[in-house]
C-alpha cells in the first residue's frame, strides 16, 4: 500500500454520509443542494442557509469525536449548486 496514501474525499450531506466521513475520510465536502442534477427549484435555495451548513459541520465535528478523531483530521470542503436564470424572477 503506498505510504503516504492518497487522501479519501467523501461527499454527501446526510447523517449516514456524514458518520463514514467522520470515521474514514481525510477531506469531506459537504453538499447543499436545492434539488436533484436537472431539476432544480428556485423555492429550495431558500433552504440552503448558513445555519444548515453550519449544523452539518457541528454534526460531522461530534461524530468524528465520537469515533476517537480529533475533529481537525477531517479536513472541510464545500458544494453548492448555483443556478444562473436568464431573466429576473419576482418573488411570490
Amino acid at each position: 500500500m503506498q505510504q503516504p496514501y492518497p487522501p479519501i474525499l467523501v461527499g454527501g450531506s446526510g447523517r449516514g454520509l456524514l458518520r463514514i466521513a467522520a470515521r474514514h475520510a481525510d477531506i469531506a465536502n459537504i453538499i447543499l443542494e436545492a434539488g436533484s442534477v436537472g431539476r432544480l427549484k428556485l423555492a429550495n435555495f431558500a433552504e440552503v442557509t448558513d445555519d444548515l451548513y453550519k449544523e452539518k459541520i457541528r454534526f460531522l465535528r461530534d461524530e468524528a469525536r465520537r469515533q476517537g478523531r480529533r475533529a481537525a483530521q477531517v479536513t472541510l470542503s464545500f458544494w453548492v449548486t448555483v443556478g444562473i436564470h436568464p431573466r429576473p424572477i419576482s418573488e411570490p
